[in-house]
Formats: structure tokens, sequence, C-alpha cells
């Protein structure tokens, strides 16, 4: 089916499947791809930022003396972690949206990401759950590294700037 642009694509999606098996179909992957994703993804960057700024202390260094490359080393890693540990939910997310799309016969009518994330599993096997994992982990570790690890520098420069109070105080929420 062709498109003219997003209404057209949405309307017509609408009419032909209504909002939640149309337009929603796979938002309970997607939350759950966003939530596992995300949360591994950033955490894991701050636990390793954290650790690298404990270690620059305990050798006496300013524990915000870390340089770029090591930060975006830190994006690259926790980027490749979250996504492989949220491979899953990225594959039930296309799994769930293009279901309708299939001839009736050969739905899967999963009922939720829950469903859909175990009946792969179990009629597939659990490997199978990580099918596309490679090109997921390495578009993940380097846009985490890009995306955390600049944001990263960013914040270090603006905070030196003088802009947000004495050390960058009121950027880091006076801590």
């Amino acid at each position: 089916v062709a498109y003219k642009n997003t209404f057209d694509a949405a309307t017509k999606i609408y009419h032909r499947a209504g909002i939640v098996e149309g337009l929603y179909a796979g938002v309970s992957a997607a939350y759950l791809r966003q939530w596992m994703y995300g949360s591994f993804r950033i955490g894991i960057y701050a636990y390793l930022l954290e650790q690298t700024q404990l270690q620059n202390v305990a050798n006496g260094k300013n524990k915000n003396d870390i340089s770029f490359g090591q930060k975006l080393a830190m994006g690259c890693c926790s980027g490749g972690i979250g996504s492989f540990i949220g491979t899953p939910s990225e594959l039930a997310l296309v799994r769930m949206s293009g279901d309708n799309k299939l001839p009736p016969a050969e739905r899967r009518n999963y009922s939720n990401v829950i469903d859909c994330i175990a009946r792969i599993g179990k009629e597939e096997g659990i490997t199978k759950l990580w099918r596309g994992a490679t090109p997921t982990v390495l578009r993940a570790t380097l846009l985490s590294s890009a995306q955390l690890g600049v944001t990263s520098e960013i914040k270090g420069h603006l905070a030196k700037s003088g802009w947000f109070g004495p050390n960058g105080a009121y950027f880091y929420g006076f801590s």
C-alpha cells in the first residue's frame, strides 16, 4: 500500500484496522523496548562514569578528568549491552506491528508483548529472540557512543563555563 503522506497513512491504517490493531499495533512492545534498552543503556553508562570518577578520586585526580575517548567507549559499551538485552522486545515490536499485514491464515495474533516473546521462545527456540541482534547492537554502539559520550562532554564544558554557577553547581543540581 502506497501512502501520500503521514496523515494519509494514518487515515488508511485506521480505516483498515482501527486504532488498537492498526495504529497502536505493537505499542506494548514499543514501551517494553524503550524501558529495557533505554534504562539499561543509561544505567550502565552512569555506572561506568561513576566508577571512573571514583577511580580518579582514588588516584588523586579530579573526578571529572575523563577523556572524551573514554566517554565514547563507555557509551559504546552501554549501548551494545542495552540493545542486546532489549533485542527480544525489538523483535516483538516488529512482529506485532507487521502481524496484520500478513494474510489472515498466516497471522500469529499475539495478544500482547509477553505473549509474543513467550511464543517466539517456545515455538522457535529461545535463541531466536535475538534474531537480528548483530545489526541492532552495532547500530546502538555507534548511536550511544555519540549520544552519551558527546552529551557528557558538552555537559562538562558547560559546567566549566561559569554560566551555571561556580563549578557548574546549578547545572549539576548543587552536587
